[in-house]
């Protein structure tokens, strides 16, 4: 049995790259997600930023706060702005903003030397990526532009890192935060080229089910099992104990025959304790006072509520 003690996280806000002359030319990747946008440029195996894709405007305030600026999520989730609605990029005025602060991260100069590699749904409406090629190349001057699509450009990476047979057809399932892509993959040998492979578009289907839904689950039935911590069961507890404690069964009918068993059920069970601030002396004390208090002006009530129905 696990037991894990739950604490918020303390967002960092990320640092400006530090900026050399060789990096004028060098192209930037940005994945665009929809629950996190992770940017870098091209020459470092690991992304420069990781943040959540939302912006949140503050009372009073004429400035805006992207991703880790925000300290904490959870209170301000309501007001949050993504630029995505039903996985499409469909407000313009945040993906600015966002595309603004990763500029700004990555110390990029203005105008912008660097050619921008960014990734785009599977099928993605043409007047989606007009508007965001719009936005780059008229607000960011951007010299050159080039889309991909992530769960594509992950399985030729693996086809190159695990040198697999380049003739193998795979069914290729890309789970999102809000959707999930099924896209048939046939693969042929080329002497040109030899990692070559044709993803089936027709048959590609989508599902309207994401990582989001999974979360949102988990939440609900621990809101449900524990009305008592309703309100303390966030959001941001349900996502961070899927990402740490979910997994994909490789045998759904078999894990769940194995969760009847107690022993199994004992050994794989993991306890959350919520944070929770001890009470000290005093609190205590003017607590039981506060009872006792309570309790007496009671009585009274009581006891004149008597009198007046004996006279």
């Amino acid at each position: 049995m696990a037991f894990l003690l739950y604490e918020h996280l303390n967002r960092v806000p990320a640092k400006k790259i530090k900026f050399s002359g060789n990096f004028t030319t060098t192209p930037i990747i940005i994945d665009n997600g929809n629950y996190e946008c992770r940017a870098g440029y091209s020459h470092f195996e690991e992304p420069h930023i990781t943040f959540p894709n939302v912006v949140y405007r503050p009372r009073m305030s004429k400035g805006v706060l992207v991703g880790n600026d925000i300290q904490d999520l959870e209170s301000v989730r309501h007001s949050l702005k993504s630029p995505f609605m039903d996985n499409l990029v469909v407000n313009l005025d945040v993906q600015e903003q966002v595309m603004g602060h990763v500029f700004d991260k990555l110390n990029a100069q203005e105008p912008l030397t660097n050619p921008v590699v960014i990734n785009e749904v599977l099928c993605n409406p043409g007047v989606c990526r007009s508007q965001l090629t719009e936005l780059l190349f008229e607000t960011y001057n951007v010299p050159k532009l080039m889309f991909y699509v992530d769960c594509l450009a992950s399985y030729y990476n693996f086809q190159r890192l695990e040198n697999t047979d380049p003739n193998a057809n795979c069914l290729l399932i890309s789970f999102g935060y809000q959707r999930t892509h099924i896209v048939p993959i046939i693969s042929f040998c080329n002497t040109d080229t030899p990692l070559v492979f044709k993803p089936l578009i027709r048959a590609a289907r989508r599902l309207h089910t994401g990582g989001a839904h999974a979360s949102w689950m988990i939440q609900r039935l621990l809101q449900l099992k524990y009305p008592s911590h309703s309100e303390r069961i966030t959001t941001g507890l349900a996502e961070r104990l899927a990402h740490s404690y979910c997994w994909l069964a490789s045998n759904y009918r078999r894990e769940m025959v194995e969760w009847k068993s107690d022993e199994f059920r004992r050994s794989h069970t993991v306890k959350v304790q919520l944070p929770f601030t001890k009470p000290s002396t005093e609190d205590l004390k003017a607590l039981a006072d506060r009872k006792r208090a309570q309790t007496e002006r009671l009585l009274n009530v009581h006891r004149k509520r008597q009198q007046k129905q004996v006279s």
